[in-house]
């Protein structure tokens, strides 16, 4: 996809700007050490380690907002054909889904019109646009991360000079992403300010400690309170959650909804709550099913009727990666070929990615093109034997040169996905990851940078 030329020239004068900077050693050191300073280093490592934002446009945003729509609605009903169809529901959702109480609590009606309340697309847009990699529903980690960079970038002296020629702006995502769980909580019955939990398991805390201050300042300023508290701190009597005394009005998921299981009795009360419709958790347990990467695989299937029309499934189709289980079975190939599965993912290894079909941060992920014969055959017979692997299509993420944060500010060619994030299924805002060695970015353990989106205009 090739940008416009007014994103071009934003960036062409973002970069003189920048190497204007008297001291510039000096001043890059000052960066590092800030985000350093203020909690914005996972491991030790800068989270911003570029010198330039990401730029988008009105039209930009449109187009991206014209896919995702389509590609939410596609989810959301391939999702519910699936979960009410107990052969679909197995062979797709398999284990994830027979996890004890999981279904259970994923049928629960959440008690609010909006399915997709909050949640990031990852997506990479390539020669031939946008492609969907995958979506991660609830409260999706990189919003507050993201609005760290924006507060950086825009108070460097360049984010001055630069506005005095064009008029750039950050795209705040809390506060919409804030909203539109507000706005659940409205629709479900909610009036007035309301006590919010983040219900986040105690064993969570240290890796989500410097996005907190974010989430509790946001539901502050709408005028709310947010606690972050353990589910099993939360007490259910006579039809009403409390917190060491007060009465609990929203619920924001702070854990996987297959972590139910391992959290036990802890988290009863709490499910049992929802379940009753007494209190409004705005994240809800179903909404976990639609950032399953097996939907996907549905999706792609041009032999499964998901109730969906033509024109809704052409346009997800056409910006999906093919998808497919990882099973001992014949089906129809990505150039619309008919396939034995297990000898296609064999012999095509240079072109295809194996993972869990629920998996998340990066684990698990096989990437055929950078692994040994040997090493892909063992990857595709435990993704055979687990029955909870997908394979696709392989997705060239573009790369793009920024201005490293680094002596000299040298110009380094980065693998850069393109995330937007969606509020009530509006984009609303971008988690721009960047990576040097082309491999799997993920700024939490950091092996990737970031960078902050500005909007042009």
């Amino acid at each position: 996809m090739t940008d416009s030329p007014g994103i071009q020239e934003a960036r062409d004068d973002w970069d003189r700007l920048v190497r204007q900077q008297p001291d510039l050693d000096g001043w890059v050191a000052e960066q590092l050490a800030f985000q350093v300073a203020n909690g914005q280093a996972p491991k030790g490592v800068p989270l911003c380690r570029v010198a330039r934002p990401n730029f988008a446009t009105d039209e930009s945003i449109a187009n991206d907002q014209q896919i995702l729509g389509a590609v939410a609605d596609a989810i959301v009903a391939s999702a519910d054909r699936i979960l009410a169809e107990p052969s679909l529901a197995d062979f797709y959702l398999g284990q994830w889904l027979h996890t004890p109480g999981h279904q259970d609590a994923i049928n629960v009606d959440a008690g609010y019109s909006e399915p997709m309340v909050v949640g990031r697309f990852d997506t990479a847009l390539t020669s031939e646009g946008m492609r969907v990699l995958e979506f991660n529903g609830g409260m999706p980690g990189g919003m507050a991360n993201t609005e760290a960079a924006a507060a950086l970038v825009t108070g460097w002296d360049v984010y001055r000079k630069f506005n005095e020629k064009q008029a750039a702006a950050p795209m705040p995502v809390l506060r919409p992403a804030f909203e539109a769980l507000l706005a659940a909580w409205n629709d479900f019955g909610g009036t007035g300010s309301a006590l919010a939990v983040l219900a986040m398991p105690d064993e969570f805390l240290p890796i989500a400690a410097a996005h907190i201050p974010g989430f509790v300042a946001t539901s502050a300023d709408l005028g709310h309170e947010l606690v972050v508290a353990d589910p099993g701190r939360l007490l259910y009597q006579g039809g009403v959650v409390t917190l060491d005394g007060r009465r609990v009005d929203v619920v924001i998921r702070g854990f996987l909804s297959e972590m139910i299981e391992m959290m036990g009795e802890r988290v009863q009360p709490l499910l049992a709550a929802v379940a009753a419709g007494d209190v409004c958790m705005v994240t809800s347990m179903r909404s976990g099913v639609y950032g399953h990467k097996a939907l996907f695989a549905a999706l792609t299937d041009p032999t499964l009727d998901l109730g969906l029309s033509a024109a809704q499934r052409d346009l997800a189709i056409k910006h999906l990666p093919w998808t497919r289980m990882v099973v001992d079975d014949w089906t129809v190939g990505p150039d619309g070929e008919r396939i034995y599965l297990p000898d296609f993912i064999e012999s095509a290894r240079e072109r295809l990615v194996v993972k869990p079909a629920n998996g998340f941060a990066g684990m698990g992920v096989h990437l055929g093109w950078e692994e040994a014969p040997e090493q892909w055959s063992a990857a595709v017979a435990h993704a055979l034997a687990d029955g909870a692997h997908i394979v696709q299509d392989r997705i060239d993420v573009p790369t793009q040169e920024y201005p490293e944060l680094a002596p000299g500010l040298p110009t380094q060619r980065y693998v850069a996905d393109h995330n937007p994030i969606m509020a009530n299924r509006q984009v609303v805002g971008y988690l721009i990851r960047l990576s040097l060695d082309g491999g799997i970015t993920n700024v939490s353990t950091g092996s990737g940078t970031l960078t902050p989106t500005l909007k042009l205009g």
